[in-house]
């Protein structure tokens, strides 16, 4: 025992671990609110030319909420893990920042899936089977996160060593997490793996017909290149909850809340520019007439950007000073019927 604090060697360890886990919780929830902060005013104006300068619909409101609620949870998120909460009101503080990280989690999950839900109908060209089989999927899902996060609050939870209430230190903690906790990640994972599969069907039938529509091809990079991110985000979290204690696991949750963010809007983002860029042509003929129309369009680009690329030039951009435009994608492709894909 050490005899100037009273508190025993072994204690003084565990409350130093402790605070270790902390300091790095809360380093990784400030980056992750970083990314989704620094990803936003990348794409703001974009965002502002081809959501909010257009006529108003559902999408659109499907964007609002992606963006604008799941930002708001990271950010609550975010503050719960870096402010220390007042001695008056410490249970206040832990409820709001359990319900924040669990029920808004939640939400931003069922909004990201159910906007890769409608990309992959609009994909399958609207097989209206297969998207109830996919919502069936969504809805297990979410019944068992509920179900699990509403046992979390009847858990007792982890009790630090006595050494760390004398620090000025975030006294919220999780539930000591049973077995049953990994299955939030678990579940998560097989969802999107599912998801993916029929991605990669898709795009093994696409490439032995030598890829027909430039816009299955689209939706195909896009999608291949957001479930592969929410995927590594989901086995991150599944071994940082493997290897870490309860407390350690928080650093990757404020990560697959961004990621959700992120996501979400980009895929709504990318598509809105790949329609509003294709009927850009035609309403500009219609305005000036079919002479004039040249000089007004944008020039036509060899090919169209897929969602990868569309991110890439988005990132690079906000680095370079250059005012240059980035090419207008899909202008040349081939006309399709858009009906399908205006929905997602």
């Amino acid at each position: 025992m050490s005899a100037s604090s009273g508190f025993t060697d072994e204690e003084i360890q565990q409350t130093v671990a402790l605070v270790q886990i902390y300091e790095w919780s809360r380093r990784a929830a400030i980056a992750a609110l970083s990314w989704a902060v620094y990803d936003y005013l990348i794409t703001f104006s974009t965002e502002i030319r081809h959501v909010w300068l257009r006529p108003w619909g559902w999408s659109k409101l499907l964007f609002g909420w992606t963006r604008y609620f799941g930002m708001s949870i990271v950010i609550v998120w975010t503050t719960s893990n870096i402010l220390t909460p007042s001695e008056v009101s410490p249970a206040i503080s832990c409820i709001i920042y359990y319900y924040f990280a669990a029920w808004g989690g939640v939400l931003t999950q069922m909004t990201l899936s159910v906007i890769m839900i409608l990309r992959l109908w609009g994909l399958y060209n609207g097989n209206n089977k297969l998207a109830v089989f996919w919502a069936s999927l969504l809805t297990i899902h979410i019944t068992a996160l509920c179900i699990i996060f509403g046992l979390g609050t009847r858990l007792p939870h982890y009790e630090p060593p006595a050494p760390y209430f004398t620090l000025d230190r975030n006294v919220c903690f999780e539930p000591s997490a049973p077995p049953s906790f990994i299955g939030i990640w678990a579940s998560r994972l097989a969802l999107d793996t599912i998801f993916f599969g029929f991605v990669l069907w898709k795009a093994y039938e696409e490439y032995r017909q030598g890829w027909h529509s430039s816009i299955a091809e689209m939706l195909i990079t896009d999608n291949v290149t957001a479930f592969a991110l929410v995927c590594l985000i989901q086995v991150m979290n599944l071994v940082i909850l493997f290897s870490k204690n309860p407390q350690g696991a928080q650093a990757g949750v404020g990560f697959a809340l961004a990621s959700d963010v992120i996501v979400g809007s980009r895929l709504l983002l990318h598509a809105k520019e790949v329609i509003n860029n294709r009927r850009e042509p035609y309403e500009t003929e219609l305005e000036f007439g079919p002479e004039d129309a040249g000089s007004h369009s944008a020039t036509k680009t060899s090919g169209g950007r897929s969602f990868a690329t569309a991110v890439r030039e988005s990132y690079e951009a906000s680095s370079s000073s250059s005012p240059s435009r980035a090419p207008r994608p899909f202008i040349d492709v081939e006309p399709i019927n858009l009906t399908i894909i205006e929905e997602i």
